[in-house]
């Protein structure tokens, strides 16, 4: 547990680096106060929750963080820190044909979207977390696929689970062949399931292709996994869609969630999918309302210590005196020191998305034939990759700018093939909601560290 003087030290060592972070310190010269604040942080955390490689992991967590608030308030176009919140894909199919997803019905006839089956090669993704999970607070193991396709997945969260991340899936559930025992093992923090109805029929007008029955029999195979295994996670979140054809059956979900074994339901608006299928209309019930039935932040720590207690040292002490140890890396951007944008898309700073195949995204927005959203490819076995700066990466973020100070977006951007974030998007700019936000990795590390971040520190690392 950590002590006052730790509590004291952490603050009076981050508070240091926010004043420099905040004060126009030079790139250089702010990277060799991060640097040699590594070990002390470090040490620190190492005090207060008693694992070395823990606490290396999760110092460089906080300095990340940190140093993508920098990035995002000056607006960097090649940013210093990596992505705190990683979305990847183990499959890109999926066994639904639900409105307004890239696998709808309509979508496919029409050619809508860019959008390849296929499930993730092992080393692509060994490789991917690897390189981005120990910066990395929260991993997302779905996007528009069902991760459950793949066998692999629960391999795959233990995979990210070493690197004491929170990790989440989304699935359907409608799988026919699933391996309960599998997923609570894998270390699985959070399992969203979406069950958009009570009965069959109400349930199919949006879960196309989907069996409510087989839903409900693997979510009751779930919690009862959790109970022969002695485990509280994953946390099951059952996730009500509120169209206007299901509203009449939100209190008998509330009834049917609780009684096959989820922790709590969440009901929540959807996107328009009416572009899609003009019959499905978003309900009149606007709201995003979490019941809990059986929750306590007890059941994550529990799963993290199990974590703790098998990080491979060695992993992660390499991982650890080599982060941020390239000078070159100082030079983030010299336009860092012009005029700060008031908008700019909160993604291109703070997460990061990956598909089946190695295809990099800003966001969750999928690529389409008609523009380009793909910002870059991550490949296996071809070391250390800084797909979070590439060309369409970097225009992106300088287009942000420019369109905030001249009102284009495009302007004195000299690139072939802009990329959507800049030929057309109108959905981030301005907005925050990113699937990792900053509170969400603060109170995580403070959690992780035993409440040893002040309340001050938390505000700065977390509110922005």
């Amino acid at each position: 547990m950590p002590t006052a003087e730790n509590r004291k030290s952490v603050s009076e060592l981050l508070g240091a680096l926010i004043e420099a972070a905040d004060g126009g310190a030079s790139s250089p010269e702010f990277m060799r106060k991060v640097r040699a604040s590594k070990n002390e942080l470090a040490g620190i955390y190492w005090d207060s929750i008693g694992s070395e490689p823990a606490a290396q992991l999760l110092a460089l967590k906080t300095l990340n963080l940190l140093l993508a608030r920098r990035d995002f308030f000056h607006r960097a176009q090649r940013a210093i820190a990596s992505p705190f919140g990683l979305v990847v894909e183990p499959s890109n199919g999926c066994n639904l044909a639900c409105p307004g997803c890239v696998h709808s019905e309509n979508a496919r006839q029409r050619n809508v979207f860019d959008w390849s089956p296929g499930m993730v090669k092992a080393d692509l993704m060994r490789d991917f977390l690897d390189q981005y999970g120990p910066y990395a607070t929260h991993i997302f193991l779905y996007d528009y696929g069902e991760p459950l396709l793949n066998p692999r997945t629960p391999q795959y969260v233990g995979w990210a689970k070493d690197s004491l991340a929170l990790t989440t899936i989304s699935s359907n559930l409608s799988i026919k062949k699933l391996d309960a025992e599998a997923i609570v093992e894998s270390g699985l923090d959070y399992l969203t399931v979406s069950v958009d109805g009570a009965t069959q029929d109400v349930y199919q007008v949006y879960r196309r292709g989907g069996d409510l029955g087989l839903v409900l029999k693997n979510m009751a195979a779930i919690a009862d996994a959790k109970r022969r295994l002695h485990r509280n996670t994953p946390i099951i979140q059952w996730q009500f869609l509120v169209f206007e054809h299901n509203e009449h059956q939100i209190e008998p979900a509330i009834e049917m969630a609780k009684r096959h074994g989820a922790n709590q339901i969440l009901i929540a608006s959807p996107f328009d999918v009416a572009w899609d299928d003009p019959t499905i209309r978003v309900g009149t019930r606007n709201s995003h309302e979490v019941v809990v039935f059986d929750f306590k932040d007890s059941y994550l720590e529990e799963n993290r210590q199990r974590f703790v207690d098998s990080v491979d040292k060695e992993r992660v002490r390499r991982f650890f005196e080599d982060a941020w140890s390239n000078d070159a890396v100082a030079i983030s951007s010299e336009e860092s020191q012009s005029k700060r944008a008031d908008i700019t898309c909160h993604w291109l700073y703070k997460n990061v998305a990956m598909d089946a195949t190695g295809r990099v995204m800003p966001c969750c927005g999928p690529p389409g034939r008609d523009y380009d959203l793909v910002l870059g490819t991550f490949k296996a076995n071809s070391g250390s990759q800084d797909i979070f700066n590439t060309p369409k990466y970097r225009a992106a973020r300088l287009g942000c700018k420019i369109e905030d100070e001249h009102g284009s977006g495009t302007e004195g951007v000299a690139l072939e093939g802009l990329p959507h974030c800049l030929a057309g998007c109108t959905w981030g700019k301005g907005r925050d909601d990113v699937i990792s936000k900053p509170e969400h990795s603060v109170a995580m590390i403070t959690e992780a560290t035993g409440e040893v971040l002040d309340p001050d520190v938390c505000s700065w690392l977390g509110d922005w």
